[in-house]
């Protein structure tokens, strides 16, 4: 445990230190930067490479402005039962178990959206 104490916190320190210097770039790079790295993300839905499609400009705004990557870790609960919910999330890698209240549990795959409706109107899980 001790041992992984310490490689998270050097992980945790080249994680600072890497959003230090992308904080330090042109902001016009950071959002060409996210465009392409988390763009690819988006256009899986179809409300997001229209966006893509109809205004580059504001594709560009989402990614750079609107994304906020989150680790979510093994055997930790993402939505509860009632909760409010303003944030649409995607599953970039790894694997998502969803248990609904009533019928079983679904395995959730990479690349899909969650909590879409999130996104344009008042809702909870």
């Amino acid at each position: 445990k001790h041992l992984q104490a310490q490689q998270d916190s050097g992980i945790l320190g080249n994680l600072e230190s890497e959003g230090q210097l992308f904080k330090s770039l042109p902001v016009a790079i950071q959002a060409e930067l996210c465009e392409r790295t988390r763009g690819t993300l988006l256009c899986g839905s179809k409300f997001f490479s229209e966006l893509l499609f109809l205004s580059p400009s504001s594709f560009r705004q989402v990614c750079h402005q609107a994304l906020v990557a989150s680790a979510t870790l093994t055997d930790e609960t993402c939505f509860y039962p009632g909760e409010s919910c303003a944030v649409m999330r995607i599953v970039e890698r790894g694997q998502l178990i969803y248990f609904p209240i009533k019928g079983s549990e679904r395995s959730v795959s990479p690349s899909t959206f969650l909590s879409e409706a999130a996104l344009w109107a008042k809702w909870s899980y």
